[in-house]
Order: structure tokens, then sequence, then C-alpha cells
């Protein structure tokens, strides 16, 4: 399967909080035919999103994504340790035609590439 997405990306940042919004279009291309699916879709995909810093090492989010006709509602945790650039992350979500999910992992981020989770208050 191949696949895109391309849009436009806007946040708006407020004390310890953090409002997000995408919206653009997305498509995907199976290989080869699959019943009762479009094979070849190009759909609008938009988010929107608020981020709390409940703590300068602590951001709690919410979203809602609307992707190729489908609603997801998603909550998230962040933590960043006191390892320099390892956080512990959580994510749960809940969509269309009883989609749900929750994972737990670990997040690196090395200095080159991108900095520490923090608040931007």
């Amino acid at each position: 399967m191949d696949t895109f997405q391309i849009g436009a990306e806007a946040e708006y940042y407020l004390g310890r909080l953090t409002f997000g919004i995408f919206a653009g279009a997305g498509s995907m291309n199976y290989a080869s035919a699959v019943p009762f699916i479009d094979t070849n879709p190009t759909r609008f995909v938009g988010r929107i999103s608020a981020d709390w810093y409940a703590l300068d090492n602590l951001r709690l989010g919410a979203s809602y994504t609307m992707a190729f006709d489908n609603n997801l509602v998603k909550a998230e945790a962040e933590y960043q340790t006191p390892i320099r650039g390892l956080a512990l992350t959580g994510e749960a979500a809940v969509g269309d035609n009883g989609y749900d999910h929750w994972l737990l992992g670990l997040r690196y981020r090395s200095e080159e590439h991108t900095s520490e989770l923090q608040s931007p208050y």
C-alpha cells in the first residue's frame, strides 16, 4: 500500500496550553483489489488538538481526527524522565467501527534532531 498526506498545520500557545489544527488531504493506494473497499481513495484529513503542560516535563493532550470519512478521539500523556532525552509515553484512542487502542512506550530524542519535551510556558 502506498499512502501520503499533505496539508497545513498551525499551533497557538496560551500559557501552559497549546492548541493545534491540521487540514489537508490524504490518499491510499492498495497494490491489489480489496473486497468492499475503495482501493484508491483521496479524502479530507483534519485534526484539532489541545495540550496542557501540567508540569514543565509533563504533557497531557487530547485530539480529534477525521481521516478518510472515519473519526478518532485520542488522549495522550508524555513525561520527560530525569534521563536527558528519554520520555515515557501513553496513548488511548477510540474511533469508528469499534476501533480502539492503548499504547505505552519510551521515546528518545537525540540532541542533534530535536529538543526535549518542554512547556512553551
